[in-house]
């Protein structure tokens, strides 16, 4: 893959999870603050656009280095 093929699908990715995380959040608060839904959506499904805008924004980054990491890797042998 090139760089900028990377680049753009690293851009949408982003775009995706930002565009799913408004809209959950937008219609939950419009529930609750005005009483009457921007759309036809139950809150729970809302909640889970939000979330899953959320789990998406995370998966997005790209990974630590090991250096940065936070748990050592397990010794050989162990049950990790």
């Amino acid at each position: 893959m090139t760089p900028s093929l990377l680049v753009l699908l690293h851009g949408l990715c982003t775009g995706a999870a930002a565009l799913c995380a408004i809209v959950g959040i937008a219609e939950l608060v419009s529930d609750w603050a005005l009483g009457e839904p921007l759309a036809l959506m139950k809150p729970s499904t809302a909640a889970c656009f939000a979330l899953a805008g959320a789990s998406l924004w995370v998966l997005s980054e790209p990974p630590a280095a090991r250096r940065v990491r936070f748990w050592p890797p397990a010794p050989p042998g162990s049950w990790a």
